[in-house]
């Protein structure tokens, strides 16, 4: 691509305004003029100097390979200008997730933390099936769409790498507080699970409003991982049943905490063997087209709930 025609595709885009900043990239949002669209345009803070860096190659062409599933954020376009890299994204109004959760800071609803659970199964059951690992699942890379149900876009492909079997990556990936135990350990050959690992990390946060982990350092977070997994199930479950407990939980039926504890503890075992792919987590209760099943036990309680509160209402005024 020529320096010229890069220039001329940036003039494509009016309206310029800086909505966000990072390491390594600045963002605007953007119209592009011709079709009037609301765009998100990323600026690359580093220039190019023999041509493009293999990290900014590498995440152009897994973006391209995964397009075309709407929970994915997807690449409209991409230009080089002065040596600076430009890519041009959908604009995702909602913020993100993390933005959210500090909205939020007793966390969300489980019904609601479902449906955007059911988005990011989607988009990591994309992404596996085309051998890519995503590698940094967390809350800010969960972008919120508007609307009802809320829906969200996995987006933030700058640590994704494409599997080769037996190829050796590099362990120190993926924010710490949501890094799989085999990352941790420093592994140098992992694969999809520690996606899987960091998606039940995510549904914990989205419902109890924080963390599981949040250790300060690794040796830390290491001992906070055995401590939680270390001696069974049981002190994971403790926690997932405190969650149910909760004031802005308290009216769920029960048969969502109890998909929703199925749901955490089906991500978060220790052998990445033992996970649930992102293509078993999709057909899981919790995030299941129409949502959990409602158990016999279950409807006999809804149904008593129901009956009591109508009983307790006062009566109908007289005709």
């Amino acid at each position: 691509m020529g320096a010229a025609d890069g220039a001329a595709r940036l003039k494509e885009y009016t309206e310029m305004r800086q909505v966000g900043e990072g390491a390594y990239a600045v963002v605007y949002k953007a119209t592009h003029a011709a079709s009037n669209t609301t765009v998100a345009l990323k600026k690359c803070i580093d220039k190019f100097a023999d041509g493009q860096p293999s990290s900014l190659t590498r995440e152009l062409e897994l973006m391209r390979a995964v397009r075309g599933h709407e929970a994915v954020l997807e690449l409209l376009d991409s230009f080089v200008v002065k040596g600076r890299l430009f890519i041009v994204l959908p604009f995702v109004s909602g913020g993100n997730l993390l933005e959210l959760l500090v909205a939020r800071p007793a966390g969300l609803e489980t019904r609601e933390a479902a449906d955007l659970l059911r988005c990011l199964c989607a988009a990591l059951a994309h992404l596996h099936a085309r051998r890519v690992i995503h590698r940094d699942v967390k809350p800010e890379n969960l972008l919120i769409v508007h609307g009802e149900p809320r829906r969200a876009k996995l987006c933030d492909f700058g640590e994704a790498v494409r599997r080769v079997d037996g190829a050796p990556r590099t362990e120190y990936v993926a924010t710490r507080w949501y890094r799989a135990p085999e990352l941790l350990a420093h592994a140098r050959r992992y694969g999809e699970a520690v996606d899987v690992w960091a998606a039940g990390c995510v549904a914990f946060e989205m419902v109890a409003g924080s963390s599981l982990f949040t250790a300060e350092s690794e040796l830390v977070q290491q001992a906070q991982l055995a401590a939680l997994l270390g001696k069974g199930p049981q002190l994971l479950r403790s926690k997932l049943s405190g969650i149910a407990l909760r004031a802005h939980n308290r009216a769920t039926p029960a048969a969502w905490h109890v998909a929703f504890g199925e749901f955490v503890e089906a991500c978060l075992r220790l052998a990445p063997s033992a996970r649930h792919s992102a293509a078993q987590l999709c057909a899981q209760p919790l995030v299941a087209p129409g949502g959990p099943a409602l158990t016999e036990a279950t409807a006999l309680f809804t149904e008593a709930t129901a009956l009591s509160a109508a009983c307790a209402a006062p009566p109908p005024p007289p005709p």
